[in-house]
């Protein structure tokens, strides 16, 4: 009878041990799921950031190639600053230089006239004379 009573304990002992180890059963089943699923998830987030990464090395080298183009374009702009500079520089130059012949042929225009008015103002003399002379031969005459 106490042996029964054993018996019966035990058994109760081993189903309570066989529904902890089938509970056991269902929560490792439910586990290695949810390993699954995390795995697969970390595997989509390895892939997602190697993606990020490539992007953002393609965004990198796109701007450097930027950064490269905007320095060419500034030393553009500043050769083409320092030219036009040279080239107003020239210009004034040109132009002092061009205002200094204008002057100085004003200035030969001017001694040039002078001459020239008297030289007329000499032969203008010399013609009355001339002609006072050649009246005065034709009235000797």
């Amino acid at each position: 009878n106490a042996l029964n009573d054993q018996n019966k304990d035990l058994g109760a002992q081993i189903a309570t041990k066989e529904r902890e180890v089938a509970q056991a059963e269902v929560r490792r089943t439910e586990l290695a799921a949810k390993h699954k699923e995390l795995e697969k998830k970390l595997i989509a987030s390895q892939n997602a950031r190697d993606e990020a990464e490539a992007h953002a090395a393609k965004l990198e080298e796109a701007n450097a190639a930027l950064e490269e183009e905007i320095a060419a374009g500034e030393e553009a702009v500043l050769a083409l600053q320092r030219q036009t500079e040279e080239s107003f520089s020239a210009l004034q130059t040109d132009r002092e230089a061009l205002m200094s012949r204008n002057e100085s042929l004003q200035k030969q225009m001017a001694e040039s006239q002078s001459r020239l008015d008297a030289v007329r103002e000499e032969a203008a003399a010399i013609i009355a004379e001339e002609q006072g002379r050649t009246e005065e031969l034709e009235t000797a005459y």
